[in-house]
């Protein structure tokens, strides 16, 4: 796969789009086990390719990887291999992403980097803390400050990112203290190494949701447009170097701060003027982004406000990103997003997500679901809301695409036709909204055919004789 404009395109040219999941394991055994996603039960697999995934964001975890510096957990790496090796077989590709949750163990989450770089760094005493270089105004640096003891902890994890210490603590990870984007560097060589043999790997993904930097040595790291050209970007050029040492071929998946994707202005936005590496490495990187629409927390009863404030803010960021990627190069992928779907207002945001992702032919990866319920069982009405039309492989340039899933089912993709391109559209049509007796009605340029290998996809194919530039539809 490579870049495009601003899709990600496979080697016939034409635009792919993917469906998918995330499958993360915040813990030993580090590699997914029930309740998060059982990836190494194959019956699995199979139904996530039939429910038209094509994508599994997959937790490399550093921790899991090298347990103790400059060694490598080789039977956790060849598990790693094992799941990807099924979902190779099952038409279904991998971003290997280095997740974390502010950072550290040691601040009431778990190990996103592993425990002996952490406790490399140095302690943040008041001399190194203070605000502004200002040893006379001074900050609580003992965690959790400045929240009292038992704040950061369940559903109030996110205010670790909040504490002085975690804020210090990136601040080394970023500034190379002791070496640690060397560690960095190192660990995703070793995973480039490892898996850039695989054609169904997507890519590697640096690092998710990064926190500003010391936001209290530096306020100013708290405009995310700040944080992306000095703390962010630097660091992604190294790791992309490390990549790029032994996989020229996968794509590069980085992130902004999880605040700089509503706003596109220089400061406000994510920071970047280019991707990683330089304008050279633009057919091979994807801005990675998450959406959560904070508002529902506001007034959760409230279906009203929820959906016009999400509605305002969604639209938003789907318009900065997309003129991101027009600045810097590359493409796009939304790779979190989701709320409790069987909350009615929760899901109203689910539904405009897949529609205004639809609209902007993006891809996504939803977080937090894997369809079983908590014995094991296929929760069908979740398939249901996630599992839709799409198509995933289009011989053209896009125009539109939208699925009417409130009311008649019907799918429509329009798309200007290249002569230039052998190769067919591909349509995944859910078996369990379409059943056999499908209609499907193409433009008269058109004809299709079951795809050989999935009884779920469709095949669309141009007609040789059609003129170059015709716009084609598909029902």
């Amino acid at each position: 796969m490579s870049v495009r404009g601003q899709y990600i395109v496979d080697s016939c040219g034409r635009v792919r789009i993917f469906h998918g999941i995330n499958a993360v394991q915040k813990g030993f055994p580090w590699y997914p086990v029930f309740p998060n996603p059982p990836l190494l039960d194959p019956s699995y697999m199979k139904n996530l390719s039939d429910w038209g995934f094509n994508v599994i964001r997959l937790g490399i975890m550093w921790a899991g990887t090298e347990p103790q510096e400059g060694v490598y957990n080789e039977t956790y790496l060849s598990i790693m291999k094992t799941i990807v090796e099924s979902a190779q077989n099952n038409g279904i590709y991998v971003i290997l992403d280095m997740h974390q949750d502010v950072l550290s163990s040691q601040l009431a989450e778990y190990d996103g980097i592993p425990l002996w770089l952490y406790n490399k760094f140095p302690a943040c005493v008041p001399d190194t803390c203070s605000i502004l270089h200002l040893p006379t105004v001074s900050i609580c640096y003992n965690y959790s400050c400045p929240f009292s003891a038992g704040t950061v902890s369940g559903t109030n994890w996110a205010l670790g990112y909040l504490t002085s210490e975690c804020s210090y603590k990136f601040q080394q990870l970023y500034h190379n203290n002791n070496g640690a984007v060397v560690s960095w560097s190192m660990f995703w060589n070793k995973i480039a190494r490892t898996f850039g043999s695989y054609s169904n790997v997507l890519g590697y993904e640096l690092i998710n949701e990064p926190w500003a930097g010391d936001v209290y040595k530096n306020p100013a790291l708290l405009l995310p447009g700040v944080t992306g050209r000095l703390n962010l970007l630097p660091v992604y050029d190294k790791l992309n170097e490390a990549i790029r040492a032994d996989d020229t071929e996968s794509l590069l998946f980085y992130q902004p701060v999880t605040w700089g994707v509503v706003l596109n202005e220089v400061v406000a936005g994510t920071g970047f003027t280019r991707v990683p590496g330089g304008d050279q490495y633009r057919n091979l990187s994807v801005l990675a982004y998450h959406w959560y629409c904070f508002t529902i927390s506001i007034d959760p009863a409230n279906p009203t406000f929820a959906k016009t404030t999400c509605g305002v803010l969604g639209d938003s960021v789907f318009q900065s990103i997309r003129s991101d990627v027009k600045r810097t190069g590359g493409s796009s992928f939304l790779t979190e997003f989701g709320f409790d779907p069987t909350s009615p207002v929760d899901n109203q945001d689910n539904m405009f997500v897949l529609e205004k992702s639809d609209q902007y032919f993006q891809s996504w990866t939803v977080w937090g679901i894997d369809f079983l319920d908590g014995t094991g069982n296929v929760e069908d009405d979740i398939v249901l809301k996630f599992s839709r039309p799409y198509a995933r492989a289009i011989a053209g340039k896009p125009i539109s695409m939208f699925y009417d899933q409130d009311n008649t089912k019907c799918f429509t993709l329009t798309y200007i036709l290249k002569a230039s391109i052998q190769c067919h559209t591909e349509i995944y049509l859910p078996p369990m909204v379409y059943d056999s007796n499908k209609v499907v009605t193409l433009s008269s340029q058109l004809q299709w055919m079951p795809n050989s290998g999935d009884a779920n996809v469709i095949d669309v194919y141009n007609i040789s004789t059609l003129p170059i530039g015709e716009f084609a539809t598909i029902k």
